[in-house]
């Protein structure tokens, strides 16, 4: 959003985050994720009810650093399904069903394993891609189920049904968080102004 609202040189934008920059080494180190989660950049919430374990309570990471989530999650992009965007706009969420939102994930993608299609995007900011390497135990499972008689899908085309091998938000080897592919490259901007390790509890409208 920061991004794409300060394109426009007559506005002036202030991104303001509760965590700090997204200087954490592990961050950009795709197999250590684990150690991100329950650190400093994690707010370390829980859910009640959740689970059958642990008095109920299971573990909710949720970033605390530029890039929010998506500098500590696992990286695996999924989009949600087209069903959950379709009841949004039926419950009155105008503009929200799956197929006008489409085009705007498209918009944000470069899709380097499918390319410009139907479900997938080409020249975005955001890059997304299949694992360079899958296990053979992977394989086998996806071979099993397809044995089966489950389809191999593309669970970020147009059906979620079946068995896929997972699509990351991972270039040249380093996560790509919001904070990597939409904010750094455009941090000189002089109309855009970052602020780390603050909150704000209330905005106040003048004019």
């Amino acid at each position: 959003l920061a991004n794409r609202l300060s394109e426009n040189p007559n506005v002036t934008v202030l991104l303001v985050e509760a965590g700090g920059p997204d200087e954490k080494k592990e961050i950009h180190v795709p197999a250590a994720f684990g150690a991100l989660l329950h650190s400093e950049v994690d707010w370390g919430y829980t859910q009640k009810g959740a689970c059958l374990m642990n008095e109920g309570k299971c573990a909710w990471s949720r970033g605390k650093v530029l890039g929010g989530s998506s500098s500590i999650n696992a990286m695996m992009y999924t989009r949600g399904n087209k069903a959950d965007y379709d009841e949004w706009e039926r419950m009155g969420a105008k503009g929200w069903s799956y197929d006008e939102v489409l085009p705007y994930f498209k918009k944000s993608e470069d899709d380097r394993s499918h390319g410009e299609e139907d479900y997938h995007g080409k020249g975005g900011l955001l890059n997304v891609e299949k694992a360079k390497f899958v296990t053979p135990i992977s394989k086998a499972f996806v071979a099993a189920a397809k044995e089966r008689g489950y389809p191999e899908v593309d669970y970020n085309g147009q059906s979620q049904l079946g068995f896929s091998f997972t699509q990351f938000t991972i270039k040249d080897g380093k996560r790509h968080s919001t904070a990597t592919a939409f904010l750094h490259p455009i941090r000189k901007r002089h109309n855009l102004y970052v602020v780390t390790g603050k909150s704000v509890k209330k905005l106040a409208f003048d004019g």
